[in-house]
């Protein structure tokens, strides 16, 4: 992960310590309610902290999630401590999900559009030396985000939205996901845009947690079937 992602990264980190700790003083003090609205932002921060973590690994949920599985197996009941048969069972397990991560991991090496890349295209577009450029994400299907500069904004729309829906996404929850984030629909062109001001533009991290936010909450990891690419529009 790069610098700056990773600064970022241990912020919210810090952040969700801070937050546990303020929340576990509530429950001490029976503030129930209050705990309550702590845990809501606990739940936002969480929510940061894995949409930067996928950025670098685009499986790391399937990875965190098997950790904690083998976690599990660490905790051996006292009686069974010597029970070889048993302790052949547990090493067994936990191999298989080593084996399991490792395969995650190569996976995402193998899935993963090299950072600098995306960082050049970027620059090439604000500074005006390209058009535009398509961020492919499922080019069987024709799912791609375009982006472009109009004057001083950032324009990320993605063309014939509806091919969510043709493609059994779940269209209703991919739609809402999207609005939230920030696009509209545009009937004129058929697409969902979205507009980004460039005017304090310094670097990617904020365009990168963007991108990142619109393919795992929007359009969901899963129903991407291809290689992400890159294609750049003269």
């Amino acid at each position: 992960m790069n610098e700056g992602l990773n600064e970022i990264l241990n912020f919210y980190e810090n952040e969700k310590l801070a937050l546990q700790d303020i929340i576990k003083s509530y429950i001490e003090d029976f503030e129930y309610k209050v705990a309550y609205f702590h845990s809501k932002g606990l739940k936002k921060v969480n929510q940061k902290i894995q949409l930067l973590k996928n950025l670098e690994n685009s499986n790391s949920d399937q990875i965190d999630s098997l950790r904690r599985s083998k976690n599990i197996y660490d905790n051996i009941h006292p009686g069974l401590k010597d029970n070889e048969e048993y302790l052949n069972y547990i090493n067994e397990q936990k191999n298989k999900i080593d084996d399991k991560i490792e395969n995650f991991i190569k996976q995402s090496k193998q899935e993963k559009i090299d950072g600098q890349e995306f960082d050049d295209v970027l620059f090439s577009l604000v500074e005006n030396r390209i058009e535009h450029f398509k961020f492919q994400l499922s080019k069987e299907s024709n799912i791609y985000l375009d982006f472009k500069k109009v004057e001083n904004n950032l324009f990320i729309s993605i063309p014939n939205y509806k091919n969510l829906r043709n493609n059994y996404i779940q269209y209703k929850s991919s739609i809402r996901a999207l609005k939230a984030i920030g696009f509209k629909k545009h009937k004129i062109e058929k697409s969902l845009l979205l507009i980004y001001p460039l005017f304090n533009f310094k670097d990617t991290i904020e365009i990168k947690e963007l991108t990142s936010r619109i393919i795992y909450d929007g359009i969901g990891y899963f129903n991407i079937n291809n290689q992400s690419t890159i294609e750049i529009v003269n």
